[in-house]
């Protein structure tokens, strides 16, 4: 029996409550199991029991045997004195509080259904990606999607965390805050931190002075970034980004950054050198595009195209031509995962510090609204004949998979549950 299982059983009422007693002979009565709490101290909040004559609201504190109270230090810590009732599977000792009062036991042993204890050890022995997909039939579909619903915007809530701490970075600068977020995107998995660490190294202040010039947003870029070899150009257009970068950085006392960029394992059209390419392009609309995103205007299909100069169709990398023209532009692909991971939690963080569940809305309108992503993770659920139909689906699937299926907290999913309590 695992603590886990034991919280849940408990929180679910799944247990045999006829003639309930202590383990010393009280009659118990549950009028509220309470509350799990996530925080540190008692296992479930605000419960109320009747022992014997009395009813107690406090909270409940569960274990798999009554000595794991002591083991855990609980008898000298005040946050369990106002525990009314230690639940156990198995009870073998008598546990007393800071104020060295003992605490009323119950014994579930023998009171729990044997099928809830196997389906939980088989969806442990699990040696799958999906622990329940032996199960998974059983689950209804209605409320798997609505599941998934619930999961898309706990994941978003988490994103809007990293947000948060970007808008507190630029000290509550919107225009700021949307361009360090992109920019850490547009470098994608490899290169998210050092994209991240350029776009702080370059206001976006100072690249709005030459959002006309895709060719002094370039220097700037590749100048700050460390791209450019200053003393031995390897050919013409990189002679000229050094010379306008070395002007630039005399009038605005910028410094280059000291990261390594990551080519290997890269295929060349996602270099970094390509991709700071288009994001110089893409800096030309970021204020067209902040201003759709906040505004009423539609986020079409062509609000984030942007290409590169024309020295980047036929490079991948200063002085390394290639064989055919490759244009650098954002692709389907990259801009689905800018609208799912910039744009998205952008207008939900903004809608919390504003107060207007408008822009919630529009938030979830526009997961809603964007194709489902496909990848190794979305993937997984093929063979169960789950396949997203949006984007707010597939980041519910990913939540699932990697904040539940992969850590096997069956316990806690919708999906788990159903499955226990499943006849």
């Amino acid at each position: 029996m695992q603590e886990d299982l034991l919280q849940f059983i408990w929180a679910n009422g799944l247990f045999n409550r006829s003639n309930l007693k202590t383990v010393d002979g009280l009659n118990v009565s549950i009028s509220h199991v309470g509350y799990l709490n996530k925080i540190a101290g008692p296992d479930f909040s605000e419960g109320k029991v009747r022992i014997a004559d009395t009813l107690w609201a406090g909270s409940v504190e569960i274990h798999t045997r009554s000595s794991e109270w002591n083991n855990h230090k609980h008898q000298f810590d005040p946050a369990y004195n106002n525990v009314v009732l230690h639940v156990v599977y198995k009870h073998d000792q008598e546990v007393l509080n800071q104020r060295g009062e003992q605490i009323p036991t119950i014994e579930l042993d023998g009171r729990i259904s044997s099928s809830i204890i196997s389906k939980y050890e088989q969806l442990k022995a699990s040696k799958s990606s999906i622990p329940c997909e032996h199960s998974f039939r059983s689950v209804s579909a209605i409320s798997f999607k609505a599941w998934l619903e619930r999961l898309a915007i706990s994941r978003l809530e988490r994103k809007t965390v990293d947000i948060e701490l970007i808008h507190k970075y630029t000290r509550g600068d919107w225009m700021e805050t949307f361009y360090i977020q992109l920019a850490g995107y547009i470098g994608q998995g490899r290169n998210k931190l050092a994209f991240q660490q350029l776009s702080r190294a370059i206001p976006f202040n100072t690249l709005a002075k030459h959002a006309d010039n895709l060719f002094q947003l370039e220097a700037l870029l590749f100048g700050v970034a460390g791209l450019l070899k200053i003393s031995e150009p390897r050919d013409e257009y990189e002679d000229r980004l050094v010379k306008e970068f070395a002007f630039l950085k005399i009038k605005y006392g910028l410094v280059e950054i000291n990261v390594v960029w990551k080519f290997g394992g890269l295929r060349p059209p996602n270099f970094p050198s390509r991709r700071l390419a288009l994001m110089a392009s893409l800096f030309q609309k970021l204020a067209s595009i902040q201003a759709l995103v906040l505004g009423e205007g539609s986020l079409n299909d062509g609000a984030f195209e942007a290409q590169a100069s024309d020295y980047w169709n036929t490079h991948f990398n200063f002085g390394v031509e290639n064989e055919r023209p490759h244009p650098v532009k954002l692709s389907l692909g990259l801009e689905q995962i800018l609208r799912i991971n910039v744009v998205v939690p952008y207008l939900f963080f903004y809608a919390i510090q504003v107060g207007d569940e408008t822009f919630k809305e529009k938030a979830v309108e526009l997961l809603n609204n964007t194709p489902p992503e496909s990848n190794a993770i979305t993937r997984r659920w093929n063979h169960l004949n789950v396949k997203p139909s949006n984007a707010s689906e597939s980041q519910g699937l990913i939540e699932l998979s990697t904040g539940y299926c992969d850590h096997k907290n069956c316990v806690l999913c919708n999906v788990g549950k159903q499955i226990l309590n499943h006849p």
